[in-house]
């Protein structure tokens, strides 16, 4: 996964071995945050209820998705075939979004609801 990564231009090496990550946090407390969403309507939303749009800034792809002890790194923004974006990008974190995983088998890409389930954290690191 960590190769994976790097070959996507994301460095990950200095961050290997820092789990287990502390509770929910920014950026003032640690070189990166961590971000509980959970599916709801085909979307992901924090505990507050906020959608998690995709973005430079905030999250994209190239970060970690975490559910306990599997872990992916989104992939793609996809949207519903049907949709007006028919499977393009919607700047929007949903299940149609592929993550990158190795989980069980071997490196594959696959729909995050597919590999990760319905609830999951977001990890975002400071600089790559």
């Amino acid at each position: 996964m960590i190769s994976a990564a790097e070959m996507s231009g994301i460095k990950l090496w200095n961050y290997l071995d820092k789990l287990p990550l502390p509770e929910l946090n920014f950026y003032d407390i640690t070189e990166y945050y961590r971000k509980n969403v959970y599916l709801n309507d085909d979307i992901f939303n924090t505990e507050e209820g906020e959608t998690i749009v995709l973005n430079k800034i905030i999250y994209d792809k190239g970060d970690i998705l975490l559910n306990n002890d599997r872990v992916g790194i989104l992939n793609e923004d996809c949207s519903p075939i049907n949709s007006e974006q028919g499977s393009g990008p919607n700047k929007i974190l949903d299940r149609y979004d592929l993550i990158l995983e190795c989980n069980y088998h071997s490196l594959q890409i696959t729909t995050i609801e597919q590999s990760l389930g319905d609830a999951i954290q977001l990890i975002r690191w400071k600089n790559y």
